[in-house]
């Protein structure tokens, strides 16, 4: 059952470095260089490798049990290990789900700025054109 939790771990990690890298080589040809885009696609590309290749420590970890030795000093280092990897792999996908909140909290502000700016030039354009008219007329 340990090799099995191991091996599916492993290959989870794996899995997921390979999504996460070829999502980062789309997000570099599609985002324009140093954007806000690709910043945000670079340290989500970091924050979830961190967190996916901790997946695969914490498998390593869990096929190294059958030979940490039964005696309180070594398994305690060992349970202290595998409970700051869990730890780790909930912190990078709690600080990935905040800085994706606050990229995409960003993103709407400024299209709504944008949309703002877009909606006085054209009551401007409107006004002009009303005016012109009735000078013409």
């Amino acid at each position: 059952m340990t090799a099995l939790l191991s091996l599916l771990l492993l290959g989870l990690s794996g899995w997921l470095i390979d999504q996460h890298r070829t999502v980062w080589a789309q997000a570099r040809g599609a985002a324009p260089p140093g954007g806000r885009r690709l910043r945000f696609a670079r340290g989500q590309f970091w924050r979830r490798m961190i967190s996916s290749s901790t997946i695969g420590l914490v498998g390593l970890l869990v096929a190294l049990r059958p030979v940490v030795p039964r005696e309180p000093l070594p398994m305690t280092v060992y349970l202290a290990a595998l409970l700051l990897g869990c730890l780790l792999i909930v912190a990078g996908g709690v600080a990935d789900a905040y800085a994706g909140a606050r990229f995409y909290r960003e993103t709407v502000r400024r299209q709504r700025v944008r949309q703002a700016e877009l909606a006085v030039e054209l009551l401007a354009a409107h006004k002009d054109r009303g005016e012109a008219s009735a000078e013409d007329a």
